[in-house]
């Protein structure tokens, strides 16, 4: 699935292709402080806080992992129920990521849920590869 970007600016659109701004801790080892967290995502923090208080409350997705593969890509925040992830979401500067991958139980679901009907047609858009569709 291509990822959502809350309250991102682009810099420019190439053939139907966003130009994402980039991490926010490119270049950290560690992962980011509460404060640093903040201060990179700026306005767009209260937004972050809302959707990781909703994905809890409605969903009991509440297990919070803060993952990097390399200090080149950054860091970012694997949000769990138990032991299944459900969405990524990539701090950049005054705005965030969210990444979900969805198998076909979890989109019928989000079809027939409470999700908006924008981010159940992005889903419809996004690639399938096995029984999942997510990034790729």
């Amino acid at each position: 699935m291509r990822p959502l970007h809350i309250g991102c600016n682009f810099a420019s659109r190439i053939q139907q292709r966003f130009v994402m701004t980039p991490n926010a801790f490119i270049g950290k080892t560690k992962q980011p402080t509460d404060g640093e967290l903040t201060t990179a995502l700026g306005p767009a923090r209260a937004t972050w806080d809302q959707l990781l208080a909703d994905l809890d409350r409605e969903f009991g997705v509440n297990i919070r992992e803060w993952n990097s593969y390399s200090p080149k890509a950054g860091w970012s925040l694997r949000v769990k129920r138990k032991a299944r992830t459900i969405v990524w979401l990539g701090p950049r500067e005054s705005c965030f990521i969210a990444a979900l991958v969805l198998g076909d139980k979890a989109m019928r679901a989000a079809r027939a849920g409470k999700l908006p009907q924008r981010i159940v047609n992005h889903g419809r858009s996004a690639e399938v590869s096995g029984r999942n569709r997510g990034p790729h």
